[in-house]
């Protein structure tokens, strides 16, 4: 009886942490619909407002460098205060800033609420990996990340093909107000579900016992592998940020696919990660191996990445299996997360996670612009506001993806296996 006993509260502390972190999750399943809904808001965007191609990538990109400048700030906040009570106030404001987009009538307004959302953004996955580190053991930690990204991802699946269709009954604006009710939604679940602990795996120093603030950043930033984690996520997640966030549709157009195969193909594309990133989690806890995962990873996302620049086909069957294959390999990602986590002391894990994405973030703002830069500087035909690129402006402007691949992989070679060397990681 006392067995049967202690397994069913332990069945029930488990379904209780699964629950939480999943509900937490959704604010990260909001922000990633919000990241990625451009992607398909783009022709409307650009023709509401008269910008050009770079314009745009310009506003797409407000939502990184504000994310980028909070993230440092958010996981300082995390360390230290509640985290349910960050997320509320985080999804709280995401959904004003979506509400300004949508009623916003100059560009300046609307990246002014695009800013807000990338701006809370920060806390959205980072609190989702405080969750995920308090409410579960060392050995579920890359899974239950997995599972929440995957979540996240749900998010920019919706912000495809669903919100084409939406588009063609509904205008742009009406389309964003309608996320905002959903933003709103999920602060009530978020404030009726989440909590926090205080665990036996994650010690949290109380905050008069803290070391000073510049100590503890000086300890972060001292670590090498947080910038080279920072590094790996950026290299990895760049299909995404650059095709999944605002291009993808853009280029496969430029294939002669319709808005709708072009949507259909991101869904692909995202549903890949979707897979990808909690079967790679799972598959990193059970050979408790982080190094050989991640240099795997690295390799099939050159070959993938190379393919993809190299392609003409418009076939749609070929161009689903790339994309997901593509998916599945950027996911690899998901394991930089994890391994930030297990180089740094539990009181500053939110701080190093935070330091790390602001590498990513920073980058991924540039890479955006960078990308359209590129495109421009490529000939291109001007048709009215828009500019059409035509196909080998796409090839030769996605040899970034391989090079970027490439990078990542030497990166994950100068890493240590943390199973196997605690000992030597700098604390």
């Amino acid at each position: 009886m006392g067995i049967s006993k202690e397994l069913t509260e332990k069945n029930i502390s488990q379904n209780l942490a699964w629950l939480i972190c999943l509900i937490g999750a959704l604010f990260m399943f909001y922000e990633f619909m919000q990241l990625n809904i451009i992607n398909s808001l783009s022709t409307d965007i650009i023709n509401t407002f008269s910008i050009s191609n770079t314009e745009l990538g310009w506003f797409s990109a407000s939502f990184f460098y504000a994310n980028a400048l909070f993230l440092l700030p958010a996981g300082i906040l995390l360390d230290r205060f509640s985290i349910r009570r960050l997320l509320i106030i985080a999804s709280t404001l995401a959904t004003i800033g979506t509400f300004i987009v949508a009623f916003s009538s100059h560009l300046y307004i609307a990246t002014l609420g695009r800013f807000l959302i990338g701006a809370c953004n920060s806390f959205a996955f980072l609190s989702a990996v405080r969750l995920a580190s308090a409410w579960f053991t060392t050995d579920k930690i890359a899974r239950a990340i997995g599972c929440m990204i995957t979540l996240g991802i749900l998010g920019g699946v919706f912000s495809q093909a669903p919100i084409t269709l939406l588009l063609k009954f509904i205008t742009w604006r009406q389309c964003l107000l309608a996320t905002g009710v959903l933003g709103a939604l999920i602060t009530c679940l978020i404030i009726y579900y989440v909590q926090d602990k205080k665990d036996n795996n994650v010690k949290i120093i109380e905050n008069s016992q803290r070391k000073p603030f510049l100590q503890e950043l000086g300890q972060v930033a001292a670590n090498k592998h947080n910038w080279l984690a920072g590094f790996y996520t950026c290299f990895t997640n760049l299909p995404m940020a650059i095709l999944a966030a605002l291009w993808g549709n853009l280029y496969l157009k430029s294939l002669s696919l319709s808005q709708e195969q072009a949507s259909s193909l991101m869904v692909v594309l995202f549903a890949g990660m979707m897979i990808g990133s909690p079967l790679i989690g799972y598959i990193s806890d059970s050979l408790q191996r982080r190094r050989s995962p991640m240099i795997c990873g690295s390799v099939l996302l050159t070959l993938v990445t190379t393919i993809l620049a190299l392609n003409t086909s418009n076939e749609m069957v070929f161009l689903g299996f790339l994309f997901l294959i593509l998916g599945l390999c950027s996911s690899i990602q998901v394991l930089g997360y994890t391994y930030v986590t297990e180089v740094n002391n539990a009181e500053v894990s939110s701080m190093a996670m935070g330091f790390s994405s602001v590498i990513l973030l920073t980058l991924c703002a540039l890479y955006q612009p960078f990308f359209g830069w590129m495109l421009t500087y490529k000939n291109h035909i001007n048709s009215g506001i828009n500019s059409i690129f035509m196909l080998n402006n796409y090839q030769f402007t996605l040899f970034i993806l391989p090079i970027s691949a490439l990078l990542s992989l030497i990166i994950a070679l100068i890493f240590i296996e943390p199973f196997e060397s605690m000992n030597k990681m700098p604390q």
